[in-house]
């Protein structure tokens, strides 16, 4: 289907983002972002929709086989054949919002591609960049934004990319900023009828643009309403959620971190850490001294992981006083002198424990709701990675984030899982 000209040949996601990329830089909450993510991701399934690769209606969307290959990396698609062919709805815009920073990094070269706009790498730290929008033609988006407002502001007919394309953003609960209009309270007011006979114009732009409201107002009803300012402090597990990268590459870092020329950082640290992993745990374990600094994991699912607060565990000690740590102690009644001990009765009762000498020169900033932002170069047997975690109390903060990385070729997941995966490729 030929786009009408104000959309000027671009997918409803790619014209979405770049509405979004057009306006000027400002910070936003963490509901803005998490509201522009399923917004995203419902233009993504239309534009599915539309290019005959996936049928949707009120409750579910289907596979079909026929039609284009979609132009960003689709987790829709992936989802739906490994689920048979059909996957409820709002499952399927879940499973496009969790790989929302691979998407958004594909439309962003997509439209650079075209020529739209120009977006150039700068430094944060190490390999770490931001990709900021430089030199950009902003014709495109003008045409984009004039032929959207004559539309709600007119009595023509839209086509149903058009259409869809009104409703998607009718759902972000953002649409006057996103057109950038003056007086936007007065003007979604008087054009509300308007806007609302677009949105039931289009079926398909229409069933996900209200699964997309419904799901937005549900995680603002009892997740990200229940927040506070980054001055709230709660008592609790710290959640943290963590990603490495092969040095040789490099990583973008989402706008939503805010951390280019950020003054809001500690000094950089240089140290090196022999960590223990322990096969199935995620526990942050470091050998100190002669004994343990162990961070616990309270709970864990996902990508995330709640630590509780550090302890020590010094030598000799009860093999039954760890029993916390490593529960099949509960039953060894020895006491154990030294950490070789230690270890070896970890390879009696069924563990599989390693260890690893790790180096990490790191950089630490406070992002929005005040998470704590890691950056790091590290070497892990002569190999070289870059590191991001994020750590918060706030978990809704740490998904909405955490999903706005661009992971790419790069591996999720905790210290203990990543330092057991290369010393083992390594065996």
């Amino acid at each position: 289907m030929d786009s009408p000209p104000g959309l000027e040949g671009l997918p409803i996601a790619e014209a979405l983002e770049l509405l979004r990329l057009s306006m000027p830089e400002a910070p936003h909450s963490i509901g803005w972002w998490s509201d522009m993510d399923y917004s995203l991701a419902g233009a993504h399934l239309i534009d599915l929709s539309f290019q005959g690769q996936v049928d949707t209606d009120v409750r579910s969307a289907t596979r079909l086989q026929a039609g284009a290959s979609s132009e960003a990396p689709s987790p829709a698609l992936a989802l739906l054949e490994r689920e048979g062919g059909t996957a409820p709805l709002e499952v399927v815009l879940e499973e496009i919002v969790g790989r929302i920073g691979d998407l958004r990094a594909a439309i962003g070269a997509a439209l650079q591609a075209r020529g739209i706009m120009r977006r150039a790498p700068q430094i944060v730290a190490w390999a770490f960049v931001r990709q900021r929008v430089e030199d950009s033609d902003p014709r495109p988006a003008a045409a984009l934004r004039a032929a959207l407002l004559a539309l709600i502001e007119g009595d023509d007919l839209p086509s149903p990319q058009e259409a869809a394309l009104i409703s998607v953003l009718h759902a972000s609960g953002s649409i006057a900023e996103l057109l950038d209009v003056p007086s936007p309270r007065k003007w979604q007011a008087r054009h509300a009828a308007r806007i609302e006979a677009i949105h039931r114009m289009d079926l398909v732009g229409q069933t996900v643009a209200a699964a997309i409201g419904r799901m937005r107002e549900r995680l603002r009803a009892y997740v990200l309403g229940s927040g506070g300012s980054s001055k709230l402090t709660r008592p609790g597990a710290a959640w943290e959620w963590r990603a490495f990268w092969p040095a040789e590459g490099s990583v973008s870092l989402p706008a939503a971190l805010d951390l280019l020329g950020s003054k809001d950082r500690a000094p950089e640290e240089a140290n090196t850490d022999i960590y223990l992993f322990v096969h199935g745990k995620r526990d942050n374990i470091k050998l100190r001294g002669k004994g343990l600094k162990v961070k616990p994991v309270l709970e864990a699912f996902d990508q995330f992981s709640a630590f509780g607060p550090s302890g020590r565990v010094e030598f000799p000690a009860q093999a039954q006083a760890l029993s916390g740590i490593f529960p099949r102690f509960n039953e060894v009644r020895v006491k154990l002198r030294t950490r070789e001990e230690m270890i070896s009765a970890l390879s009696v009762t069924g563990y599989r424990p390693g260890m690893v000498t790790v180096r990490k020169v790191r950089r630490q900033y406070r992002a929005i709701l005040g998470v704590k932002v890691e950056l790091a170069q590290i070497e892990v047997n002569g190999r070289m990675f870059g590191s991001m975690s994020l750590e918060s109390r706030f978990l809704a903060a740490l998904r909405v984030l955490s999903r706005q990385v661009a992971v790419g070729p790069g591996i999720v997941g905790g210290y203990a899982e990543f330092l057991e995966r290369v010393a083992t490729e390594r065996a």
